[in-house]
Formats: structure tokens, sequence, C-alpha cells
């Protein structure tokens, strides 16, 4: 006769709120976020407490949301100039912050080094990296204050994990971002940034059923098209160019075996399906791409919101890709950013760019060119660097030993 036996693994893992504050570092907060069909909820947590901080109408929300994305070109076909050198972004990226972080005091702020969002619904699409803080001339990015990352839940937010293994190759898809990329910008790219690497492998076709080979890969860099499909999250297929049955390569296939996807997944080509908050529910196509993935074995995930296709992508993804594994990927990806404001345009090498003949040169500052890419990532054993940790004085305040999270396998 057949018994029920217990399950030794339960994903996403289910922890207490108390386990959950206990892993939490003093330096790091959480804002959780809970659609319903009423409204949106939100939530701080940190190391003390879980406070209620809100309540938005979905309908108000969700104007909000796609207003914003609108004004940063990242649901128009393409942006041209006067869109990406216009400051109406600014204005409502301030509102959004101070409804998000109203009740966060200025001291809290001071010795907080990550923020970790788990998002919900529309709340996928908000690029949290281009929100402001701070009043007048004192106004800065939030993701140059804090670091920045995204949990689908929050019990993959904190906590042990499975134990963290060397990284020893990088596999990269070189094909197009878009049908408009053109393929020697993939290659000068690939040149620059992926090829100097140790180990690094480099796939213009790619002949193999994905969800085999797969747990062979520890980083892989898909630099092609991924065609997401509304409401077929699982369907997706993260290496576009795979030859074989298409089937073997989907996100689906890749949870067939355990740990069968790399541990480090870079995927700027993803555009969002539901980006425009026309369907319903939103967000669900975000949340159930990543939780696939982090189900099927991935440790991190940066994944574009909505896919640029240019030069722009190429650096940013290659200078993380090149990187993070040295400086941790907290800093690898503030560094990205950093380098793409600082970058002069080139028009000519950005599909979703329009541009009217001679034109004055600028820099790719405006966040349509790199705030669509979200990191994902369970707990990473490198701590964020990017300002110094005013510790306090009688050190934090911490829970009963043995009240913290178990590891998960």
């Amino acid at each position: 006769a057949l018994r029920r036996e217990p399950s030794e693994l339960i994903f996403p893992p289910s922890f207490t709120e108390t386990q959950i504050r206990a892993a939490l570092r003093p330096d790091q907060l959480a804002l959780v976020t809970f659609a319903t069909a009423g409204g949106y909820h939100f939530f701080i947590v940190d190391q003390s407490s879980v406070q209620y901080t809100g309540f938005s109408k979905t309908r108000d929300l969700q104007r909000t949301v796609a207003k914003w994305l609108k004004q940063l070109g990242a649901t128009e076909v393409t942006v041209d100039r006067k869109q990406v050198s216009d400051s109406e972004w600014k204005t409502t990226s301030k509102e959004i912050f101070d409804f998000l972080f109203a009740k966060i005091v200025a001291e809290q702020w001071d010795v907080t080094k990550e923020l970790v969002v788990v998002p919900d619904g529309a709340l996928w699409y908000l690029p949290f990296e281009a929100l402001l803080m701070g009043e007048g001339d004192q106004q800065n990015l939030l993701s140059e204050m804090v670091n920045i990352r995204y949990s689908p839940t929050v019990s993959l937010a904190f906590g042990g994990q499975r134990p963290i293994t060397p990284a020893d190759n990088l596999v990269a898809i070189a094909s197009r971002l878009s049908p408009k990329t053109e393929i020697e910008l993939t290659n000068s790219q690939y040149d620059q940034w992926i090829d100097p690497l140790p180990e690094s492998i480099k796939f213009e076709t790619f002949r193999h059923s994905s969800n085999l080979l797969g747990n062979q890969i520890d980083q892989l860099l898909d630099w092609s098209y991924i065609k997401a499909t509304r409401g077929k999250a699982l369907a997706t297929v993260p290496i576009s160019i795979e030859k074989s049955n298409a089937d073997n390569g989907s996100i689906n296939a890749w949870m067939t075996l355990p740990w069968g996807a790399p541990q480090h997944l870079i995927l700027p080509g993803y555009q969002s399906p539901g980006i425009t908050l026309k369907g319903r529910p939103p967000g669900i196509d975000m949340f159930l791409t990543t939780t696939s993935l982090m189900a099927a074995g991935s440790r991190s995930i940066l994944i574009s919101r909505w896919n640029t296709a240019g030069k722009t992508a190429f650096q940013l993804t290659g200078n993380y890709a090149s990187s993070h594994q040295t400086d941790g990927i907290s800093k690898a990806i503030a560094d990205s950013r950093k380098l793409v404001r600082e970058t002069d345009l080139d028009s000519a090498n950005e599909p979703r760019y329009r541009s009217k003949g001679d034109e004055p040169p600028i820099k790719t500052e405006h966040p349509f060119f790199w705030a669509s890419h979200m990191l994902l990532a369970v707990p990473d054993a490198t701590e964020p660097k990017i300002r110094p940790y005013k510790k306090q004085s009688n050190g934090p305040t911490r829970l009963a030993p043995g009240a913290g999270l178990p590891k998960v396998p």
C-alpha cells in the first residue's frame, strides 16, 4: 500500500512574520505590496516591525503607473529627442515616492543600504530605480542612495537559501535584441564585454534542449528577443533562438529537472506583454516568469520590463555580466546603470529612438535607457557597498537565537 509522505521542500518557502523579521539586517527595508480587487495595500517591514503604510484604489494607482510609464517611453513604440529631454517624468516620480514612502523618516533612510521590493499587480512594471527622493537641489535617484532588489515573495527575499556554488562559465547568446537590432552591434558588444572573460562561450544559434543543458550553464546572458505570450508565462522560451523542440526550451520544461536553470540569468530582450496595463490581471506575467525561473534554480535574474533593444541595453547587461561575480550583484547593477547614464546617445544603434536628422549630442540619462532592468535575487553573500553604513551605537535589536529562517535546500 502507498502512504503519503511529507515533502522535504516547499517552494516558495513558507515562513512566519517573526522568522522573516529575524532574517533582515538592520540596514534593510522591505516594501511589500498586496493587490486585491478593491485596491493596493502597502507594508514596510524592518527588523523590528511590520508597518501598514497605506492604501490606493486600483484605478487610481494603475492610472498613475500608466502615466509614468508613458512619460518614460516604456509603452511607446519609439521615443524621440523631445521625450528623452523632457523632465516631466520627474514630477510624477517624486509624487509616487512621496506616496509609497511617506512614513519613512529621513533618519531611517540614513541607515538603510538595501530596499527589497515585493511587487504585486501593476507595481511589477514600476521602475523603483527611477524614483526621486529629497527636495529641490537635494533630489537624488532612489537607486543612487540605496541598493534595490526585487523578490516575487517576501519569503524568497530573506534568510538562508541553498548554498552558493562557484560560477565557472558564462554562456552568451549573441543574437538580436529585436528584429531591428543589427547583428554587427551584438558582435561588437560581445567582443568588448564578454570575450575577454575566462570560460565565456558564444552561441549564435542554439541546437540543444535547454532544459537538459541548462544545469550545466552557470551564467546565461541572452542577447536575443524573448517572445513572451500574455497569460502563458510558463510557455516562454528564455533561449529564444533554440532550434530544438520549443517545448523543451520553455520555462515549464526547465522545472522538470531539479535546479535545471542557470544560477544567474540576464535577459535584456524580455518585453513584458502586460506593461500597457490593458490586460487583467496586471503583473501576472512577470510574477509567473520570475517565480518559475527561481523554482527552476536561478539565484539571480536581471530581466527587462521593456526592451530598449539597443546599444545601451548591451552596455548595461554586458558590464553587469562582466563584473557581478567579482563586485557582487548590487554594486554591479548600480555601476552599470551609472555607466549608461553617463554615455553619449548613439542614435544609429538605438532602434526605439527616432532621430530627426543632425542633432546635438546628449547623454542617455533618461530612465528609458537604463531603468527597464529589474534585479531579482535570493540573499547574496556579498553585502551592498554603495556607501558607508552608519552603525548604531548600541547595536541592533535581535530576536532570540533560533528564531531565524531555516535553510532552504
